[in-house]
């Protein structure tokens, strides 16, 4: 015999000493009346039911180990979600993947051994046993998702806690399966319970037919009255050569410009629009036309993008100790723009200086004293443009300055001449994107990189490949590099791509930017580079801007605002950061969420705590949780900020990955599925080979299970513990006793 006490054995001797001296004591003072031989007797039966319940609680018996024969059963799974109506083959043809897999259904019905039994599970959102094969071939595509291995992982959890072991489970499906995380759970239910998973996979790689839309940035920066372009990306996928229109609205819905533009078949076209900046922040809108055969949806057809009017101007301090065209042409067109507050400093000889700063017509006479000598100086900027002969005004104790400028501050620094310097400079070293070789002789034609990501060409500029860039006087004197340093980002070449011609690096919170050589200014000036356009002005008017985003704060703005990501799923914890450079110690520090379509009302506020493990600059760190799918403006806040100006940025959270934002067959991933639950890939040219012999039972399917007989179950047991304390009744009723 053995025991197997429903409660532990600890307890259950707590309990019974508790139970016996219990119904002692009431024992005793019940039979006080009785006479010794009868109190004797009815005190036996009753204390012997009594022991004999608690003896019951350690739950005696034995145990038995049993042959079971039994019909082994499979489970025959078919995905059912609306990524299987996609085609077989890539080209389109060859019919819809549910349609091929109906008809192995039907082979696998008919190759199932005698002697098996076969449960049928549709999976689409969720799981469904279905009566045969013929039902389940019947079960409509149209699932909204595909969690294959979190429904098939609760499926087998339902058979291990309802005591069944299947022999296997063959899946049906394209391998588009929306929650890939729960594959490890599938993984741990399959190798408890010791069933295989195959998996036969259908389809190629399958695009459908859509047109869709994408503003380049999302947030632009400017200033009231400043021309700014907007940009939007068209992608037409499998539609052919298609035309369409984007019309450009404001918050309010009125089209404010509309072009028409060509999309060659699996190509990009980007469209520009060009309007003024507001004198508040404005948010607006692009959409395109649908086109025939479109399944994107009328949300892929929509971007939105805000332009921020920014309010303080960007402070220039330019230092030039070898003056030469390209310095005076930069330094005049910066001083037209009512964006710009531009102090400079040009040396003539050692000893003869001249400044000419925004509002001034001629230059005036100055000395060495006006160049920034300490750190407190060029904090009074927000850009520092270094043109040739640096050696001559920044000195080592000034080039110090320079660099926490740049690295603790968050300033900018452009080289806007190549290398400033003659011989080496250590001290400037550390600022620039390159380790430089020796001067590389001959012109080189400014061409982009093609990196589009970068936000400069193919965004606000045009991109590789397009014919101004060609066509625009090359530069001169450019010096060849020994290593590009980590960190920088080249965004322009050499025709050949070997000699970097324009980068910008990450220098702590700031970016020093580089233009590698002299020439410029022929492209304001020559009669065939203004036939093109005015692109000096649009080059620098653009590039100066762009390294902004390369640094922690925009110029004019003491305070910083960085998200962890500004693209989030919904629910998702987001971090941000804030740092200050002003005056003294801001408190209240916070975030403020507001939806796009509505930024005057705030959804929720995220405050900020201070930092106090970071040296330097203050900073603070916050998280909130992002809200429901949309576009969402972070704005910062601080408590009594008055006209100090807050930054923002834009959150994008995007609806969870549908069904059908990707049609590609994945047979990757039902390979891991088969290869972690120790299943087989199969073949439909397979199946008649091998499924029979897979699915075939030992001759005599059994199995031995260990089984617990328990002693309390049988009748006469109970018989007996109800007539002994019954006996002890009787006596007490026969004595006239309740």
């Amino acid at each position: 015999m053995i025991f197997e006490p429903v409660i532990p054995w600890g307890w259950l001797g707590v309990v019974a000493a508790a139970c016996l001296v219990l119904f002692c004591f009431l024992l005793a003072r019940g039979t006080r009346s009785f006479r010794p031989r009868t109190r004797m007797l009815v005190s036996a039966a009753y204390l012997s039911g009594i022991a004999g319940t608690l003896f019951l609680l350690a739950n005696p018996g034995r145990k038995e180990t049993l042959t079971v024969h039994s019909r082994p059963v499979w489970i025959v799974a078919l995905d059912a979600s609306s990524s299987m109506t996609s085609p077989m083959q890539s080209s389109g043809a060859g019919g819809s993947r549910v349609d091929a897999a109906r008809r192995d259904l039907k082979s696998i019905a008919s190759l199932v051994p005698d002697g098996v039994d076969v449960r049928w599970v549709s999976v689409k959102d969720s799981s469904s046993i279905l009566p045969d094969a013929g039902a389940l071939a019947r079960v409509e595509a149209d699932g909204s998702s595909s969690p294959l291995s979190r429904s098939l992982a609760a499926l087998l959890e339902d058979e291990r806690s309802g005591g069944r072991a299947p022999s296997g489970l063959i899946l049906l499906s394209d391998g588009r399966d929306t929650e890939p995380a729960h594959l490890g759970r599938l993984a741990r239910e399959a190798g408890n319970l010791g069933v295989p998973v195959h998996t036969l996979c259908y389809g190629e790689k399958w695009e459908a037919p859509r047109l869709t839309l994408e503003a380049t940035k999302t947030i632009i920066h400017s200033f009231p009255g400043n021309t700014v372009q907007a940009s939007a990306r068209v992608r037409n996928r499998k539609l052919g050569a298609i035309q369409t229109a984007v019309s450009l609205l404001d918050a309010g819905g009125r089209v404010l410009d509309r072009k028409v533009v060509n999309v060659a078949d699996d190509a990009d076209a980007v469209v520009n629009f060009t309007l003024e900046c507001p004198p508040k922040s404005a948010h607006f809108s692009l959409k395109c036309d649908a086109v025939p055969g479109d399944e994107s949806g009328p949300e892929g057809h929509e971007a939105l993008f805000s332009v921020q009017a920014m309010r303080s101007r960007i402070r220039v301090f330019m230092a030039e100790g070898a003056p030469y065209w390209d310095s005076k042409f930069l330094a005049q067109f910066l001083r037209r723009q009512p964006s710009f507050d531009v102090r400079s400093i040009h040396m003539l000889t050692q000893e003869r200086f001249y400044s000419i700063n925004t509002g001034e017509e001629t230059g005036a006479k100055a000395d060495g004293e006006s160049i920034p000598s300490s750190l407190e100086d060029f904090l009074r900027f927000d850009m520092v443009i270094l043109g040739k002969g640096a050696e001559r005004i920044i000195t080592p104790a000034r080039a110090a300055a320079l660099h926490s400028f740049v690295r603790d501050y968050g300033g900018l620094l452009v080289f806007a001449r190549g290398k400033s310097y003659a011989g080496r400079f250590p001290e400037m070293e550390a600022l620039e994107p390159f380790a430089w070789k020796a001067p590389f002789p001959g012109d080189h034609q400014l061409t982009p990189s093609g990196r589009m990501k970068d936000g400069l060409f193919g965004v606000v500029l045009p991109g590789t490949g397009a014919d101004v860039w060609r066509s625009l006087p090359p530069l001169e004197d450019s010096w060849d590099v020994e290593r590009i340093f980590p960190g920088t980002r080249v965004v322009a070449r050499s025709p050949d791509g070997r000699l970097p011609l324009l980068a910008v690096k990450r220098v702590g919170m700031g970016a020093a930017g580089m233009i590698n050589g002299d020439g410029l200014w022929k492209w304001d000036f020559f009669p065939e580079a203004l036939r093109l356009g005015n692109w000096y002005e649009d080059f620098w008017g653009q590039f100066l801007p762009w390294m902004q985003t390369a640094a922690e704060f925009l110029p004019g703005y003491d305070l910083s605002l960085h998200v962890e990501r500004t693209s989030v799923e919904p629910g998702v914890p987001v971090s941000f950061s804030m740092s200050w450079r002003g005056r003294g110690r801001p408190s209240g520090l916070s975030v403020e969420v507001a939806d796009i379509r509505n930024p005057e009302k705030t959804i929720f506020s995220a405050a900020a705590r201070q930092d106090a493990s970071r040296g330097g600059l203050p900073r603070w760190n916050g998280v909130f949780t992002s809200p429901r799918p949309g576009r969402y403006i972070l704005r910062a806040r601080m408590a009594g900020s008055g006209a100090s100006p807050m930054p923002d940025v834009c959150l994008d959270v995007p609806e969870p990955p549908g069904e059908r934002d990707n049609l590609d067959a994945d047979p990757a991933f039902l390979a891991s599925m088969s290869e972690l639950t120790g299943g087989r890939r199969l073949s439909r040219e397979e199946l008649d080979g091998t499924l029979p012999a897979m699915m075939e039972p030992p001759p005599d399917y059994t199995s031995r299970e260990e089984a617990f007989f328990p002693l309390w179950n049988r009748w006469y047991v109970l018989l007996v513990l109800a007539v002994l304390p019954a006996l002890y009744w009787w006596v007490r009723r026969r004595n006239g006793l309740l």
